[in-house]
């Protein structure tokens, strides 16, 4: 009797503790977790981090991560019409459906042109490639680590 309650309490604690671990693990996890749309930065001509300090923009460099274009570098201002639209989170999470501003953004681009030699880029947000049942329209990212190693990984330019 005695061995079979030993049993009892060693396979109750090991339950006990594989639950524990595996609690933990979700801890971890961005809630919902974002993820980077491979072909939208596969067709970009070049990919910024930029901070952004309103929905209008300018967008101000803070890193480049890949660009075809010579003369893009952190520090320089880039305007984006219609980058409100690129705001929408395309999940729904119980908050507000846009992401929030000031913030820091990764922005896939195409189409840049520089006004003059030392003035402001011009730029669009790359579209979200048609996939039958995704949403359409463009989109950006927000930095977080998870974004930025999924970044890392994706090999951008055709």
């Amino acid at each position: 009797m005695k061995r079979s309650r030993l049993w009892l309490v060693a396979t109750g604690l090991a339950f006990a503790a594989w639950i524990g671990y595996l609690f933990y693990l979700t801890r971890g996890v961005e809630r919902p977790a974002i993820h980077l749309s491979h072909p939208q930065f596969q067709m970009a001509d070049a990919v910024v981090v930029a901070s952004l300090e309103s929905k209008d923009g300018p967008a101000i460099v803070r890193d480049v991560v890949y660009s075809t274009m010579d003369g893009v570098q952190p520090g320089d201002e880039i305007h984006l019409p219609r980058l409100r639209d690129s705001f929408q989170k395309w999940f729904k999470d119980g908050a507000n459906p846009e992401w929030d501003v000031p913030n820091d953004f990764i922005i896939p681009l195409r189409e840049m042109n520089r006004q003059g030699k030392d003035g402001p880029w011009t730029a669009e947000v790359v579209p979200l490639p048609r996939s039958p049942g995704l949403p359409r329209g463009t989109r950006i990212y927000p930095v977080t680590p998870n974004t930025m190693q999924e970044l890392r990984s994706i090999h951008i330019g055709l």
